[in-house]
């Protein structure tokens, strides 16, 4: 385990609070198109966003003792609320099936709070948001009295080598290290909390991200932290691994 929280702020900010711890533990790239930056999240967010909302919405909270609970795995991110769908719902129609509110005080406040937008838009939100997301293949559970929702990369390769679940260094490296090695290219002494800033990134996420460009022996760390130490940038494998700083 890597991080984690509880929440216990009202209920009402229980979803922001989620989607900070979300975004803390995910990745983000981002494309260059002409002079814009456009940042893509490893995630759907705004699909997530909906989730988290309906999860603290229609939970059953006569179930003691349990409490919603949000998994991040290499492979998938998972969020499972207490209780069953309402009898009249399956988890085959969600997408067309009109809302139905268990929960019929806390409900209206969220509406009244911006939280939900129109009753029962939530799933066409979440299947939208999906399809730019072709990598990612949505799945709904029903575990005992337990609901779960599962975001899940279609394209995850177990136990692969570093450069195989990158993209592979023949067909280069994703965005998110391609920008991370022109931030290194161009400032040799720069540290992991500049890179940061600098990209919009989480720190934990260009920590991960300079140790995956470690690991494939494209960088390489000189000197000491008290001293303030560089980078090297080698070729990739292949070339001649000159320094290229």
């Amino acid at each position: 385990m890597i991080d984690q929280q509880t929440i216990d702020t009202p209920i009402f900010a229980q979803p922001e609070e989620a989607m900070k711890f979300i975004m803390r533990n995910i990745s983000q790239g981002s494309t260059l198109d002409l002079v814009y930056r456009k940042d893509r999240w490893e995630y759907p967010l705004t699909a997530i966003r909906e989730v988290v909302i309906n999860a603290v919405v229609h939970r059953d909270y006569s179930i003691l003792g349990s409490d919603i609970k949000i998994a991040i795995f290499d492979d998938m991110l998972e969020i499972t609320s207490p209780g069953t769908l309402m009898p009249s719902i399956s988890p085959d129609s969600l997408k067309n099936t009109p809302s139905e509110i268990r929960n019929r005080t806390i409900a209206p406040i969220f509406k009244d709070c911006k939280l939900i937008e129109q009753w029962g838009s939530g799933f066409r939100k979440i299947y939208s948001d999906l399809d730019g997301y072709k990598n990612i293949d949505l799945k709904i559970n029903e575990l005992g009295l337990s609901f779960q929702i599962q975001f899940i990369k279609a394209d995850y390769i177990p136990n692969a080598e570093p450069q195989d679940q990158n993209e592979g260094l023949n067909e280069g490296l994703n965005e998110g290290l391609k920008s991370l090695l022109v931030v290194i290219e161009k400032n040799p002494g720069v540290k992991a909390n500049q890179i940061s800033e600098l990209l919009n990134r989480p720190i934990k996420t260009i920590e991960r991200q300079i140790k995956t460009l470690g690991e494939i022996q494209l960088i390489e760390r000189r000197g000491s932290k008290k001293t303030g130490g560089y980078w090297l940038w080698h070729k990739p494998k292949g070339g001649n691994h000159d320094n290229l700083i």
